[in-house]
């Protein structure tokens, strides 16, 4: 008995280990979407926007944000199977739309470096998209890391189920019998 509760113990702190930086990768996250929102906006309003682009940007914030109120929600709440696994396809759409729409950045960035006939407007576009890309690269970073300890949080959501049932079973079966 007691081998299983020093398990369950040790499993509960790694569980709240595993939130807390969970957490802390959503909420770093937040600040480079802002940022990316408004250098989205700010290159299109100058009118140098591709569609299919910004359509992928624009798709893809309504996961980041669902991922991580799903991060709140898993750090605050006692959560459940199935939210574990909400949060980590979201955190897997989120990653997948902004590394799409990091790729076309790339692309709108290597065009606008061969272009040799640059103007001061021009140059301040290239920044903005130099600025878009390493904040897409930011934000794909922590909704992969999201995705990666929401992973681990279903382990130890596992485990925990696993060391709570053993725990259950030895103090309901009567000594010596099976």
């Amino acid at each position: 008995m007691y081998n299983v509760s020093d398990q369950s113990q040790r499993v509960n702190r790694k569980a709240a280990a595993v939130k807390w930086t969970n957490l802390s990768c959503a909420m770093f996250g937040l600040p480079a979407v802002i940022v990316l929102m408004a250098s989205w906006i700010a290159s299109m309003l100058k009118g140098h926007a591709t569609f299919v682009r910004y359509v992928v940007c624009a798709a893809s914030i309504p996961f980041v944000l669902i991922a991580t109120t799903l991060s709140v929600f898993q750090y605050c709440r006692k959560m459940r199977f199935t939210m574990y696994l909400l949060n980590q396809l979201f955190s897997l759409i989120a990653a997948t739309l902004i590394a799409v729409s990091l790729g076309m950045t790339e692309a709108t960035l290597q065009s606008c470096s061969f272009n040799t006939t640059l103007v001061e407007e021009d140059d301040a576009d290239c920044s903005l998209h130099k600025v878009q890309a390493l904040v897409e690269g930011i934000v794909c970073f922590f909704m992969s890391m999201n995705f990666f300890f929401t992973q681990q949080c279903i382990i130890l959501f596992v485990n925990r189920g696993i060391l709570d049932g053993i725990k259950q079973h030895t103090i309901y079966v009567l000594p010596g019998k099976d």
